[in-house]
């Protein structure tokens, strides 16, 4: 006799770098989680995002939340996104089925992400940003960014101006990590700076080129700029793809 197949409980790895859980009473507890604490959630849908509303009710096939004051009334798909108590992005994708003044209702979720869990968010660079910084006294300039995080960045050395003997644990200073175009939430050039990190490794990878993963030692005001730049990316990159 062929055994019944379970529903998939708790969470999952996801091929795009998510975990995803398609369990409705593992769901329905998050989102019942965040009703009875009043933590807030966030209705994005491309150049729209709400300010914070609250979940009103919930059941197994709708969800009441409050109309935020500056909804515009013509979406009709929306992505629901919310932190969960370990303060990691959660979001799912849903429908509007009706909407008034007060409320509107929503779909329950047949799926639900969340994004991931390391202590800090990674962002990857879509277009142009380099780096420099200086390394064993020697200046290393034209760094390619792939991603960066609160905690540090990974840089590839594809048309790098260095000494290219750079090893893992050596310090750097004076780093220097240059957006413009797209890659600044703001759409402004921007310039972060960091006094100081070191390299956490090194990698070779399969087209030979060489990376380095940059561990920050953030000092002072650096912190709160390099947080305020990467909660935007967190944001602009939930968005692509809507």
């Amino acid at each position: 006799m062929k055994k019944k197949q379970m529903a998939p409980r708790g969470w999952q790895e996801n091929a795009n770098g998510y975990e995803i859980t398609k369990s409705p009473q593992f769901i329905m507890n998050m989102l019942s989680s965040l009703k009875k604490n009043r933590r807030f959630i966030i209705l994005l849908h491309k150049g729209y995002q709400s300010g914070n509303v609250a979940i009103i009710a919930l059941d197994a096939k709708n969800i009441d939340v409050d109309c935020p004051p500056d909804w515009p009334g013509n979406y009709h798909k929306i992505k629901v996104l919310f932190r969960d108590d370990s303060n990691v992005w959660n979001y799912f994708n849903t429908q509007i089925i009706s909407e008034n003044q007060d409320t509107l209702k929503l779909f329950f979720p047949t799926e639900l992400f969340r994004m991931q869990r390391r202590a800090h968010f990674r962002v990857q660079i879509p277009g142009e940003c380099k780096a420099e910084f200086i390394c064993q006294g020697e200046k290393n300039t034209n760094l390619r960014v792939e991603d960066l995080s609160v905690g540090g960045m990974k840089v590839c050395m594809t048309d790098a101006v260095s000494s290219g003997n750079i090893k893992d644990a050596e310090p750097v200073v004076d780093i220097l990590i240059r957006f413009s175009g797209g890659e600044n939430i703001d759409g402004e050039q921007k310039t972060i700076a960091v006094s100081e990190g070191f390299v956490a490794r090194s990698l070779i990878m399969a087209d030979n080129q060489k990376c380095l993963g940059i561990k920050f030692n953030l000092q002072g005001t650096e912190e709160k700029e390099l947080s305020q730049f990467v909660r935007k990316s967190e944001l602009a990159e939930l968005r692509r793809g809507m």
